[in-house]
């Protein structure tokens, strides 16, 4: 609190800072409701290199919006408290260049830390493509409607969930409770008294949460849900080190497969956001730059994707388990991996099979591996279920030991 008073006291000494520009930094007292409907008897960390502003123009970009049609932004969250920022909620205020509120992103985060983005005009209607809490299945439609705060300045959202046949399950309502407080205008105690009241609540839920839960699971009036993999355009869950070591080689084999495809091809991969923020495109020696070759888009929907890649002997077969749909309770088209076209990457698995394994053979017989890797070599087949080698321990690496270690790590667990 001190080091903030300090910051605080430095940003008013400077005169260059101007105070007076839309969207500037509030603290608002505000009071969030739920009421269950039915059934009657009966829930921001950003990671990568990137600041905010490139985040939201990469993501309207990614959803058909030009960026230049809202220059001003206004982000409304939970704030840090302890190292702790739970907000299972964040909302944007996209405004125009006439300050006027235009559209807005709602950034809904689950227990797992999992997130899907939604963008609408101030009122709009979604699809609920998130598992947000143990008790509701994913679908159905999520209807909102939110006030400007610049205008006010206050919160208003309604936000309400429905069954896809229209009923209505939970509305909730976000609002202001007192006026909102300028940390750069209001006196310290002010900002003082407003911390000690209000930044306790997002610890003091999390308990509160796991025993409503409880008590809801133990009386057995609503189902508890099984977690279903994150559908294509959401974020996983953040990655284990084993995760985020594999993933490396698995993007190194989509870079080969697109060098040794024999037509013109692009290959976007869709890695998580938390390891790589940009996607990332390997063309074929075919392409020129004339030429638009069909795209093939790829997205592991869960890292656990990346510790099941290598245990089968050939990719046909890790691709197409890692699409098939592993249903649960709470959605049927639950999947580890997203392919835009299977037919496409079947015609490029056809087209490089010959050429990409005569490749790895030629340098399995002329590379040589430290004694790490051939230790690792001999014991990764006895830790299996087979002891086959995998295609992916048949394919050359930069760096085989570290892959050998994190195969040997999920083996072993």
């Amino acid at each position: 609190m001190v080091a903030a008073f300090v910051w605080r006291r430095l940003i008013l000494l400077n005169s260059d800072i101007n105070r007076g520009f839309i969207g500037k930094q509030l603290l608002f007292p505000t009071r969030l409701t739920h009421t269950r409907r039915f059934p009657k008897t009966e829930w921001y960390n950003y990671y990568g290199d990137h600041s905010l502003e490139e985040k939201l123009h990469v993501f309207l970009k990614s959803v058909g919006e030009d960026s230049r049609e809202f220059p001003h932004a206004y982000l409304i969250s939970v704030t840090r408290f302890l190292w702790l920022q739970k907000s299972a909620v964040s909302y944007w205020y996209l405004c125009s260049s006439d300050q006027e509120l235009t559209a807005m992103i709602m950034e809904i985060t689950n227990s797992f830390f999992e997130r899907r983005n939604f963008i609408f005009r101030y009122k709009g209607t979604w699809e609920k493509d998130i598992f947000g809490s143990p008790f509701e299945k994913v679908g159905g439609l999520m209807v909102s409607k939110s006030m400007d705060p610049v205008v006010g300045p206050s919160l208003q959202s309604n936000l309400s969930s429905h069954t896809p046949d229209g009923q209505v399950k939970v509305t909730t309502r976000l609002a202001s409770w007192g006026k909102p407080v300028d940390p750069l205008k209001a006196p310290g105690w002010t900002i003082a008294r407003l911390i000690v009241r209000w930044t306790h609540v997002g610890a003091a839920s999390a308990p509160r949460i796991v025993k409503e839960a409880l008590r809801i699971r133990l009386r057995g009036r609503l189902t508890y849900l099984k977690r279903p993999e994150v559908r294509p355009g959401s974020i996983p869950r953040k990655e284990t080190d084993v995760e985020r070591a594999l993933e490396l080689p698995f993007r190194q084999y989509l870079s080969e497969l697109a060098s040794h495809t024999s037509f013109p091809v692009s290959i976007k991969y869709i890695p998580p956001k938390s390891i790589h923020f940009d996607d990332i495109t390997f063309y074929s020696l075919a392409c020129t730059a004339s030429s638009s070759p069909p795209t093939l888009a790829i997205q592991p929907l869960t890292p656990r994707f990346y510790t099941s890649f290598p245990q089968y002997d050939s990719p046909q077969v890790a691709f197409s388990t890692g699409i098939k749909a592993t249903p649960t309770n709470s959605d049927e088209s639950s999947c580890r991996l997203f392919i835009s076209d299977c037919s496409l990457m079947d015609r490029i698995l056809a087209t490089t099979r010959q050429t990409l394994d005569t490749e790895t053979a030629k340098s399995g017989a002329t590379n040589s591996m430290g004694w790490e890797s051939k230790m690792l070599h001999i014991i990764m087949p006895s830790l299996r279920k087979s002891p086959a080698e995998t295609f992916m321990d048949r394919f050359p690496l930069s760096n085989c030991a570290v892959y050998q270690r994190a195969v040997s790590s999920v083996t072993i667990c």
